[in-house]
Order: C-alpha cells, then structure tokens, then sequence
C-alpha cells in the first residue's frame, strides 16, 4: 500500500486518481494495487510463545498447552506412637493340694491329691494415643515366666500326672524355655508326669494381644477412654497319685510370676492419624505468560483442563484430601475453588486426574470439577494448592506404631488449549513502516484508503479484526478513522475444513495533516469459541494444522492524494 503512494515532484501538486488511466487503476475511481494471496500461514507463525514459559508446544502432537509443574514439596510424616504398658499390681495366690478324707490316717498310700485354683493376678495398663480409636489386636513383645515350687508335696506324690498352666487367652505366645515340655491347648500349657522333687518352670514369649476376646471377671483387655486396661489371672489344675500316707494337710504353695512391661509397637483396629499438610499440594508460579493471553478482554475458559495429582501414601489407611485452588495475581486472590474431594488409596501411588468435564484419563482417577477452568481463566503469577487431609477412621488396618508413614504429594497442570464457550484470547500485531513513504503526503477531503480481502479460516475460532492508526512511537494518532467495514472471521467449526469471509477496511483522514505521522496500523484480532448462538468447542489449538490465509489482498486509494515535495 504504501509503495503505491510513492509519487515524485518538487512542488505541491494535487493528483487525481480518478483521471487516471485504467491500464494503472482498476476501475474508474482510483489507484488499485494489484490483488495478492499469502501463502497458508501456520498459527505458530502467529503466535508467539515465551521460551522456558507455562504455555508451549507439545513435541509430539504440537498442541498448546498451559503446562506448569507445582513446585516441589517436603513430604508429609505421619506417626502415632508407641503404647508403653506397665504393671500396676500383681500377687502370688496361695493354693494347696487337696487330699481326700479317705486318703488320711491310712497306713498305706491311697487315692490322689488335686488342685485347681487361681495361683496368680495381675493388672497392667497404658495411655492411648487419642489417634488410636480402636484396637482389635496388638503386636506386643515381652517375656511370661512361671516358676510353681513343688518340692513341699513331693514328701507325698512323687510325680503329678497332670498339670494344666492357664494363662489369659487373650494373650499370644510362644513356648520359650521349660523345666519340662509341655503341650499346647489354646491358652493353656498341658504338662504329663511331672516329678516333684523340683520346681516346674515354663517361660513363654508374648507376641500379641487379642482384644476381642469376651471379658470376664478375671481376664479382660480393653480401650477404657485415653487408657488401656489389662487384668488377668494364671490358673493350675493338676492332679497325682498319692504315693506316701499323708499328714493332715499340706502347706500352701506360692507361685512365682513374672512378666515385664512392654510396648504394644503394632495394632490392628480404627485409627485416627493427623496429617499435617501444612504446604497444602504445593503452588506454581506461572511465568512467561505469550502475549495472546494477557490482554485485559483476554478470558481463558478451556474445555477440560487438568491438574495431575500423584499422591504416595504408605500407610494401609485410605483417606480423603479437602483441596482448595487459590489463584493469585500481583498479590491478590483472584479466584478460589473450595470443595475439591479426593480420594486416596493406602499402600500405594495414588494418581489422580482432576478435570472439567470428568473424562477419562487412562491410568488415573478422575474428580470432576466443573468450575475448574476458573483457575486461569484470568491468568496469575501463582496458583496455591491448599489442603486438608483425613484418614478413613472407619476402616480396619493395621499401623506400626512409632513408625515414620510418608505423604508424597505433588501435581502439574495440565491445560490444553481448547476453547469453552466464553474463552477469548487476542492477538496483536502492527503494520508499519508506512511513515517514509507517505509523510509527504495526505488525503483530500473525501479520499480514503480501502483494504479488502478474503480470509480462508482453518482455526477453529471466530476471529473479530480491529485496527487503530500508530505513529512512529506506536502512539495513537489523532486524526485518522479507520472503519472495520467488514471485520468478522468465521469459524472452521472442526479444525480441518476451511471457511472463507471476506474483510473490509476503510481509512480515512479526518484533520488536515494527520496522514503525515501515520507510521502503520495496530491490529487486533479476537479469537472466540462463541458467535451468537453458535460455538466452536472442544478442539484444541495446533501450531502446524490450524492455518490462515489470505487471498486477493487488494488496496486501493479512493479520491484525491496531496503531495508536498518541498
């Protein structure tokens, strides 16, 4: 256009065009340039993207996508601690043999003695970590011993067929060391001819503890409030041939018991644990924004964008995080999104999609939010991840105690450019250079300048052209009307076949030597999913397949031209 202003002279002069010859302007009525066609113009020749910023080219598809990693965060520790059980009292219980009436006085050994009675009590209790609601059974470790002095009944049975130990039966154990080897029958240790010139003594390891067993009067185990309550009796029952007449009555015998406190370092039942995700899912700082996004008319609703969680979690219990999405922009919040659910699987990599739309995402769980596109819908420095954590309290598993369990959260966005109905990006360009060659000159009243072509759309989104006159500096210039006669780009609705509409644009000047400072023309183009009723949806932006281009460019200048070659 502004080649064809070039004209020559010395002095001022006033040129005609519509005296012209037609061989120079097509028509009667001006100086036409020549039509021209671009060639297809790639959109990545259109928009330009910021190097190292959130928006990019995907290697593989060349798709745009708003693509940003949360910044890394420390892992969450989870621990509840050991349960330390200490004894609170126990006591021997004396206990004697019985010998039957008829046995006494005899000359000659007659009949058995037996026994069958409590020999020892005992109560043991801890304090409960308030995480700890329930406990079905515990891992314990510590050492039962018992030592029955028999040597006082030996001057009268030398040997006891019998002799049955029973312990609580809430209690595990396996068998340790033994004066004699005994069976096993449940809770109870079962010991055959047992001689009693000596002691019998057993000791066995307890290895947990059952907390479902019926309580009785003797033996119970149980979550009383913040403690937890042991009592439990040993019992003997034995029985031996009397092999010496015996005197009128035998001496009590005191069992010896021993068992240390302990610590409960495993259980299994409902817990409660605390998880302190003081840095929420962690933030994003969003840099290197392209300029088609920022523009203030700029509303990026997408179709379904993402935001890809991975959440290691090592302990058995599942739980729910409470998430909540902060957009922050110089500072201020500008959005938040509340009530985001999700749920987390125990003993593994949880991996979770959380979209617009609830489409599937192979290998992931999917949340849908509905209002997730808000998040950048104006774009921020930061987006802000916070978070609350809870554990499924009413679900059975075990939990070692003491133990160090670890929350590795972290996540990414994940946006493809794909327009909802009410998205708009801008795009702004400027053509210019124009001041050299028509600062000599300006346009008679009446004349004009009109710009006409046909653009062929491959993009799917409607594009609505606007233009402003710049001078050198880029500054509005006063003076200069430019119309959009006709402005409006339709749509390729499916991203392949193009769509053609012809674009108008009238130039005008309005005051007496304004046509001197014009340098070019500042265009803006708005791209959006929406015209009337209709929209384009769902098809993300390619760098390579989504094309402009436009065919017979034609300018021509309408009117009088004055020059001033002085």
């Amino acid at each position: 256009m502004a080649g064809a202003l070039v004209v020559t002279g010395c002095s001022d002069s006033d040129y005609d065009f519509d005296q012209i010859d037609a061989t120079i302007g097509i028509g009667g009525d001006g100086l036409e340039i020549p039509a021209s066609t671009t060639e297809n113009i790639k959109l990545k020749d259109v928009l330009d993207l910021e190097e190292n910023g959130s928006v990019v080219e995907d290697a593989s598809t060349h798709d745009y996508v708003f693509r940003q990693n949360g910044d890394p965060i420390n892992p969450v520790v989870v621990n509840i601690n050991k349960i330390h059980v200490a004894k609170q009292h126990g006591e021997s219980l004396p206990f004697a043999f019985n010998i039957p009436s008829a046995a006494k006085g005899q000359r000659r050994a007659y009949g058995s003695v037996t026994a069958d009675a409590d020999i020892y009590e005992f109560t043991y209790n801890g304090d409960k970590p308030k995480e700890v609601l329930d406990i079905v059974s515990a891992d314990a470790s510590t050492t039962l011993s018992l030592n029955v002095p028999l040597q006082s009944i030996s001057s009268v049975v030398s040997e006891l067929q019998t002799v049955e130990i029973t312990l609580p039966d809430y209690i595990s154990f396996d068998v340790a060391t033994y004066s004699q080897k005994p069976t096993r029958n449940g809770s109870t240790l079962v010991f055959n001819n047992v001689p009693t010139n000596k002691a019998l003594q057993v000791s066995v390891n307890v290895t947990k503890l059952d907390f479902t067993k019926t309580a009785t009067a003797k033996n119970q185990i149980k979550i009383a409030g913040d403690k937890i309550n042991i009592k439990g009796t040993v019992h003997i029952k034995a029985n031996g041939a009397i092999t010496n007449i015996p005197s009128t009555t035998l001496n009590p015998i005191y069992a010896e018991f021993s068992m240390a406190d302990f610590t409960i370092n495993a259980a299994t039942g409902k817990f409660d644990p605390e998880i302190k995700l003081n840095e929420g899912l962690g933030s994003a700082k969003i840099t290197g924004i392209p300029d088609f996004l920022q523009d203030k008319n700029v509303k990026v609703d997408l179709y379904n964008p993402e935001i890809l969680l991975t959440i290691g979690n090592d302990m058995e219990a599942d739980g729910t995080i409470y998430g909540k999405i902060i957009s922050k922009k110089n500072g201020a919040v500008i959005n938040t999104i509340n009530n985001i659910v999700i749920p987390v699987e125990g003993n593994t990599m949880n991996k979770v999609c959380i979209n617009r739309t609830g489409a599937a995402h192979a290998g992931y769980t999917v949340v849908a939010v509905p209002e997730l596109s808000k998040a950048i819908e104006t774009i921020p420095d930061e987006i802000t991840f916070e978070a609350t954590a809870k554990a499924n309290s009413n679900k059975q598993i075990t939990f070692q105690l003491g133990h160090d369990y670890h929350i590795t959260p972290a996540y990414s966005i994940d946006a493809p450019l794909a327009f909802a109905e009410n998205a708009e990006i801008v795009y702004k360009d400027t053509l210019d250079g124009w001041n050299d060659d028509i600062k000599d000159m300006e346009l008679a009243t009446d004349a004009y300048i009109s710009a006409t072509a046909t653009v062929e759309n491959g993009v799917p989104a409607y594009l609505t052209l606007d233009a402003s006159p710049v001078d050198v500096n880029k500054n509005n210039v006063e003076g200069i009307s430019i119309e959009l006669v006709k402005k409006d780009v339709a749509a390729s609705t499916n991203g392949v076949d193009k769509v053609s509409s012809p674009i108008e644009i009238k130039i005008t000047q309005t005051a007496k030597g304004a046509m001197k400072k014009l340098d070019g023309i500042l265009i803006t183009v708005a791209g959006k999913a929406k015209q009337g009723d209709t929209a384009v949806t769902g098809i993300t932006l390619n760098a390579e397949n989504h094309t402009l281009k436009v065919n017979d460019i034609k300018i021509k200048i309408v009117g009088k031209v004055i020059g001033d070659f002085n």
